[in-house]
């Protein structure tokens, strides 16, 4: 509440005061900016904080701020850059792959990104294998399956094989989601988004693939066209080349019948002048 804000805060200010280099002090003012949604404050004082002490803490405060400033790709960046080797219990392993999840998955569903989706679902599968049990882990998973389908279909530069490969990740999704034994509504929720977003997939990829064929009939007439200009190109040159020959057999048959008719006259001067 406000009143356990105030008063924390007051805390902190007071430590603050007695030690200006307090970082946990500055930390927790971070996170009361950060737990009243106040992102920007909240990402001034962890970034100061992690100047002055980068820690795994300050680190992962920083870019939790990012995440509520829907920075996603800087948030990322930020997480990704902690070992998960500093992580030193099995719990904040499996934290630390969860908040790159959903940094991953909120950029999957923001801009379409697959790659994103592919990312955030293969630590999933990680954080699993630390704990294999754990049904919000499978459900979490089961969410993210969904959103790198969503994603395929808000990408511009979808396949059959992406589509596909959609439809079987809205499978594996369907199949974790109905082995779950936590509220059931829920679960039948997301079953029913699942189909949903199949029914949708299959449409675009008989839409795409209709377009392809559109597209490579078109490719085939332009073909069929150039194919048949060069072809007529090729008898018009054939035929001007032919006029040519003609026009020069003509020329050449003219040349030697005047040459011809001139000797004829010469030799019949010849002959007057002989008799002359």
């Amino acid at each position: 509440s406000d009143d356990y804000h105030k008063r924390a805060g007051e805390f902190f200010g007071k430590a603050l005061n007695v030690d200006k280099g307090n970082i946990f002090a500055a930390q927790g003012i971070g996170l009361i900016f950060a737990d009243r949604g106040i992102s920007s404050e909240a990402k001034e004082v962890f970034t100061q904080v992690r100047a002055a002490q980068s820690s795994f803490d300050s680190t992962l405060n920083l870019a939790h701020a990012l995440v509520e400033m829907e920075k996603y790709s800087n948030a990322i960046t930020l997480y990704a850059s902690v070992s998960i080797d500093e992580a030193a219990s099995t719990g904040k392993k499996v934290s630390l792959l969860l908040y790159l999840c959903r940094a991953r998955y909120l950029l999957a569903l923001d801009a379409g990104d697959v790659s994103a989706a592919n990312l955030a679902i293969e630590d999933a599968r990680k954080a699993l294998e630390l704990l294999p049990n754990d049904e919000p882990l499978k459900f979490n998973l089961g969410l993210l399956l969904q959103a790198r389908a969503i994603a395929v279909k808000k990408t511009s530069e979808a396949t059959a094989e992406l589509f596909a490969s959609a439809l079987e990740n809205l499978k594996e999704a369907e199949t974790i989601f109905k082995a779950l034994s936590f509220d059931e509504k829920l679960l039948l929720t997301r079953i029913a988004l699942n189909q949903t977003i199949a029914k949708d997939i299959d449409k675009l990829s008989v839409s795409t693939e209709k377009s392809l064929k559109q597209q490579v009939d078109r490719l085939e007439q332009l073909k069929i066209q150039r194919e048949l200009q060069s072809q007529k190109e090729q008898e018009l040159k054939m035929q001007k080349e032919e006029a040519e020959r003609k026009k020069l057999e003509e020329i050449e048959k003219n040349r030697k019948e005047l040459a011809a008719k001139m000797r004829e006259t010469e030799e019949k001067i010849k002959a007057v002048s002989n008799r002359s």
